[in-house]
Parts: structure tokens; C-alpha cells; sequence
């Protein structure tokens, strides 16, 4: 087969024909909380998840927790999630129902609150969800405030984490959802917050979670010579406003829960 003279093989033709950008570089803005290799996906990413809720709309019962998307090349906002099958990659949060990704928000590890577009506001929560979305930075406001969850059954103020939950609910259509997270989120004043909302709430708990004392205290003598808890046995102490139950439920060890949904009896419900 004879050669073509049409092509010559030099290095800026083969430049020109092999270097494709997905993205347009020149709209990059370098004032921006959300850094660059976000901003070149996020036009992407916008587009994935605005035709995902024209074709799936969730159920009530979702899922919140983070996740993350191997990467391991060079990049400052590569992060380590011991314990994850791919553990090195971007952090993203994400509310999800039965394997599939309704909705997420980047994690930047610069940011001070750590969760991107979660703005921490120590006004109050509006019921209804704004419909604002600045372009290149997911802005959702929430209360919370810099400090720990563990503040008492009268403290409404949630940690950047626990913000992650209310910022990413409030980008679901109008409903109710029953959401269910582990207990790296769980506390009293997240889900007092989301009952406020009208969302119900399940989840595992720490013993700082700012859970019942007399749980805590239950939590720690677990294991130990005294037997507290026959198996499979559930105590139940709701807050003072009787707006979110503690359970301790004994299995091979005590398991702490938080809910503003279930009363811990077969059956039944607060809400």
C-alpha cells in the first residue's frame, strides 16, 4: 500500500490529532473553591446527574455515605479512605438507592469545612430547599456551626459532615424519604434536623454522637465482667423532645442506633 504525502508525521500534527480535551480549559476559574480537576468534570458530572433524575426517580429509602473514584495519578485532591476496595482516589459524598448514584457532592480536602458546596450557616434552616445553584460551586446552605456533634440534646448545630446529609437531600425532588446513614454521620441534632424537614432518619451510632450518657457509659462497660444486656435485647431512650430515639440493641457486641422513625418495638413508628 502506497504512503500518503497528505500527512507528514511531524510533532505538531501529531500534537494536533492526539491531545483531545473533554473539557474547555480556557474556562477554568482559578478563584474558585472548587479546584481545577473538579471543574473539568463538573460540566460532565451536572449533565450525568440532571438526565439520571429525568430517567430514575428514588424511592423513599436512600442511602447517604462516601465513596470514592480511583484515581492514582498526580493531583493535590487525591484522597485515602483506608478500608475502601479502591481506597486511593476522589472523595465524593453520595445519596444512593440500591447501588445507584441519585446524587453527590465533590470533597475538597482544602476546604475548611472539608465537603464542597456545604456552606456551614448558624442561621436557620429554611424548610423548603433553594433552587440557586451557582455555576462550578455547588453552594447548599444548612445549619451547622464549627464544633463537635457531641453538644446535647438541646444543640441544633451539626458538623461539616452531618451537613453533607442536609446538603445533599435538599437536591432530591419535593417528597419524603426515609434516609439511612452509618455513624460517621449519625447525631441527635442531624436527625431532630431532618425530621424538621419532614425526612425520616436511621442510622448507627458512636458513643460520641451526643447519644444518651447512660448509653455511652453502657457502650464502654460492654464486654466486661457484668452482663447488662441479655442477647438481642433492645432499650430504648427517647430525647427530651421526643423527637429522636437511642437504642442500644445487645448482638455479639452493644450497637448503638439513633432514629426518628422507629421506637425499637417490632412494627412501629414515631413518624
Amino acid at each position: 500500500m502506497g504512503k500518503s504525502n497528505d500527512f507528514r508525521g511531524d510533532d505538531d500534527d501529531w500534537s494536533a490529532c492526539l491531545h483531545l480535551r473533554p473539557f474547555d480549559h480556557t474556562q477554568i476559574d482559578e478563584t474558585a473553591l472548587l479546584p481545577r480537576v473538579f471543574q473539568s468534570f463538573e460540566e460532565w458530572f451536572d449533565h450525568i446527574q440532571a438526565v439520571s433524575m429525568q430517567l430514575f426517580r428514588p424511592g423513599p429509602h436512600l442511602a447517604v455515605d462516601e465513596c470514592i473514584i480511583r484515581y492514582t495519578g498526580n493531583s493535590d485532591s487525591i484522597t485515602t479512605i483506608k478500608g475502601k476496595p479502591d481506597p486511593v482516589g476522589f472523595k465524593i459524598w453520595v445519596i444512593a438507592q440500591m447501588g445507584f448514584y441519585v446524587k453527590w457532592l465533590w470533597h475538597i480536602k482544602e476546604d475548611e469545612y472539608g465537603a464542597v458546596g456545604v456552606e456551614i450557616s448558624t442561621q436557620e434552616l429554611s424548610p423548603q430547599p433553594s433552587q440557586a445553584r451557582p455555576r462550578k460551586r455547588r453552594q447548599v446552605l444548612a445549619k451547622a456551626a464549627k464544633k463537635s456533634p457531641d453538644t446535647g440534646d438541646n444543640d441544633d448545630a451539626l458538623n461539616s459532615t452531618q451537613a453533607v446529609v442536609v446538603g445533599l437531600t435538599k437536591t432530591l425532588p419535593k417528597s419524603t424519604y426515609h434516609v439511612f446513614v452509618d455513624n460517621l454521620f449519625s447525631s441527635t441534632p442531624l436527625f431532630r434536623n431532618l425530621r424538621k424537614q419532614g425526612y425520616e432518619a436511621t442510622g448507627t451510632a458512636r458513643a460520641n454522637s451526643g447519644i444518651h450518657k447512660e448509653f455511652v457509659r453502657d457502650k464502654n462497660d460492654d464486654g466486661k465482667a457484668k452482663k447488662m444486656y441479655e442477647f438481642n435485647a433492645v432499650k430504648v431512650i427517647p430525647t427530651p423532645d421526643n423527637q429522636v430515639n437511642q437504642m442500644a440493641w445487645k448482638d455479639n457486641k452493644l450497637v448503638l442506633f439513633l432514629s426518628a422513625v422507629f421506637t425499637g418495638a417490632d412494627d412501629e413508628r414515631v413518624i
